[in-house]
């Protein structure tokens, strides 16, 4: 800015008047800022006081979190224990009804018991005989040679005659 100049200097009014506006300036600008520092300030409190919060929250979710994993576990053992009971009594349970109904069989039903006998025994004779028959098979050269013919022609349209030979001198054995 710039002042008229009068005897002895500059115009007092004017320089007065422009310190009065620029007080007024500064005035309102030093308001302006003590405003803004308030707000800073109790924004940065409220900032603190939720941080303080987070961390107490913090706590008590680590806390809950150990809780709760202590609980899995002491419920997973409790499912353990609990499945290991109900298994052994369900096999009890199967023996007794197994027992009963054996028992019930052979005093109500004790010709379908002795046909269910004599069949579990039938059919554990044959089970036997086919294992020796099988087992005596595995040993004869003649069957060795009769797989790896089988194997080799696999999926083949025509069987070798030789196949055939085999197979009538694996009979005339038996």
């Amino acid at each position: 800015m710039r002042f008229a100049t009068v005897k002895k200097g500059y115009d007092p009014k004017a320089v007065d008047q422009y310190i009065a506006v620029k007080s007024e300036e500064h005035k309102d600008q030093l308001e302006t800022a003590k405003e803004r520092n308030a707000l800073l300030a109790q924004e940065n409190e409220d900032l603190h006081r939720a941080l303080e919060e987070m961390r107490r929250n913090e706590a008590k979710v680590t806390r809950l979190l150990m809780d709760i994993q202590s609980l899995l576990e002491r419920t997973e053992h409790v499912a353990k224990q609990y499945a290991e009971q109900e298994r052994e009594r369900l096999l009890l349970f199967k023996d007794k009804w197994v027992e009963y109904a054996t028992q019930y069989l052979h005093r109500n039903l004790s010709d379908f018991a002795e046909k269910m006998d004599d069949y579990a025994y039938q059919y554990a004779h044959r089970v036997q005989q086919n294992l020796s028959e099988n087992l005596f098979l595995l040993s004869d050269p003649l069957w060795a040679d009769y797989q790896a013919e089988q194997a080799r022609t696999q999926g083949a349209s025509d069987t070798p005659v030789h196949i055939e030979e085999l197979l009538s001198r694996l009979q005339k054995k038996e």
